[in-house]
Parts: C-alpha cells; structure tokens; sequence
C-alpha cells in the first residue's frame, strides 16, 4: 500500500525536528555571577535607564550576550511569580558558567606528596679514645748559666742557651675534650765552656752540655675542633740533681686522616732554681 508524498514528508520532519528540539533544550544560557557589593539591574542597556532592581554580591543569574558590554539577564520569580529580564553592565558582573555545560572532569586524586628526605644522621662520636704522639722541637733556655753552675762569671768563655727536645705523650680520652695522659722527654738545656784556676800556673777547663730526662704526667683539653691547651707536672732528672716543675702549652693539630694528625705547639717548662726552657713544637699524632 503507497502512503500520500505528503504523510511521507511530514515523517521526516518530526523525525528530524524531535531530536534537535532536545538537543536545543539541554543546552544552558550564559551564567554570570555579581562580583562587586551592590549591583543595579537596568530595564534597558543604558547607563541612564530606570533600575529594576539591586542584587548584592554573589548572586548567580542565567544571562545571554547583549548589545556592547550589556548582559541581558533573567531575574528570579517575584512574589506573584512573575519572571522579569533586564540589563547589567559587565562591569558589575563575571561569567561563570559556559553556554553548554561541559562533562564534569573526573576527579583526580591529587598525588601523594613526596616524603621530605630525612636530616642526615648526625656523625658518630668517634671511638678513637688513645692518642700517641711523638714530639720534637727547639728553643730558648731561661737561665743564669753561672749561678747553675756556681762558678764565677769571670771564668765562662763561651756558652749558648739553645734548647732543643725529643718527647713522646700518651693520652686516654675520658670525653671528646678532655684527655689524661703522661709524656717522657730528653731536653738538652744549654752549652757552657770555663776556664779557671786549677793550680798555680795550671788552668782547668770545663765544657758539657746540660741535659736532662723529664717525665711526668698532663691533661690536655681540647677547645674548638683541632685547638687545645696542656699542662703538665713531673721531674727533671740531670747528672747529679732532681728538680720539680710544671708545663703550660697552648697549640692545634692538622688533621690528616680519620686517624693521623700533626700537633704544633708553643710549650713553657717552669723549674724553679734551674733551667726553664721554651719551645715551639711540632710533631706526629696517631689515634687508635
């Protein structure tokens, strides 16, 4: 059975017509939102024009593009329910909202933030408590060469006062700054050469050097990272006498390895009635 040209027709424009008629009414007018505290809505685009009514800030209305820099707006039903439009001006307003509205972006789940690096362990106090050191220097002997000796100045024809050392220190570490210890040493103090009457018409002469072996015991404290300080107390044993005395040095080390190290130092001994000699010092430390 043929239908009419015309029912044929009409099938196709309402199938046509149906869909884009849904499609027309998905899509959404421009939003726009009122930015500033108190904004006028106009009954036409003019500056000049009655105000309809003032919306304050935040109020979100659906909107389309109008003449110049005007949005033609849709106000919320009055009281009567009544739909009124009018006009505000984009200086009072910002779009939010695009014509059609976008399929919502799926949430992303914002990464875990990335631990910090934890502080780097702080280094291990070291656990080298021994410290051997072998020491060598030179220097200058404080003494009245003639009254040591008890002879007459008179007689003396040549002497120097030249000190020079050889020592060797051990220490025990109790805490990183303060170690106790003992040290043994061979000083020479000083050089005399006299002459004086032996018999009638005879001379006696007389040259040595004096030495002498020291030992006893210090305490070294250390301050800053390679500075410390010494004192010490302990014997001079000569040729033919004992004295007592006390030390005092002031001085630093360069560091070589974990384990070796170089000391210099400025060291004053104090024998009271004999030889007291200062000397600069420098010498080889091992740390076990």
């Amino acid at each position: 059975m043929k239908h009419p040209v015309w029912k044929v027709g009409l099938a196709a424009v309402l199938f046509l017509a149906v869909p884009l008629a849904a499609a027309s009414g998905q899509a959404s007018k421009l939003k726009v939102e009122v930015s500033v505290t108190t904004a006028n809505v106009r009954s036409a685009p003019d500056l000049t024009a009655s105000i309809v009514t003032r919306l304050p800030k935040g109020t979100v209305l659906e909107a389309e593009k109008a003449e110049g820099p005007w949005f033609k707006v849709t106000l919320p039903p009055d009281k009567e329910g009544v739909v009124k439009t009018g006009y505000m001006h984009q200086s009072v307003v910002k779009a939010v909202e695009a014509a059609a509205a976008a399929p919502a972006a799926p949430k992303v789940k914002p990464a875990a933030a990335k631990p910090a690096a934890p502080p780097p362990a702080p280094r291990p106090e070291s656990k080298r408590r021994f410290e051997l050191s072998v020491l060598g220097g030179a220097g200058f002997t404080a003494v009245d060469i003639a009254k040591d000796l008890d002879i007459d100045e008179s007689y003396l024809e040549d002497w120097d006062k030249f000190h020079w050392r050889v020592a060797a220190q051990a220490l025990y570490r109790l805490t990183p700054r303060i170690g106790v210890g003992a040290e043994v040493a061979f000083q020479s103090m000083y050089y005399y050469y006299y002459v004086y009457p032996y018999t009638e018409g005879q001379n006696a002469y007389r040259e040595n050097t004096v030495t002498a072996i020291t030992a006893g015991g210090l305490v070294d404290y250390r301050f800053g990272k390679h500075f410390f300080a010494q004192v010490a107390a302990g014997v001079a044993m000569y040729e033919e006498s004992t004295l007592f005395g006390v030390a005092g040095a002031l001085g630093g080390e360069i560091p070589v390895n974990d384990f070796l190290a170089v000391p210099i130092m400025a060291r004053f001994d104090f024998f009271p009635g004999g030889p007291s000699p200062a000397a600069l010092i420098v010498g080889l430390k091992v740390k076990i």
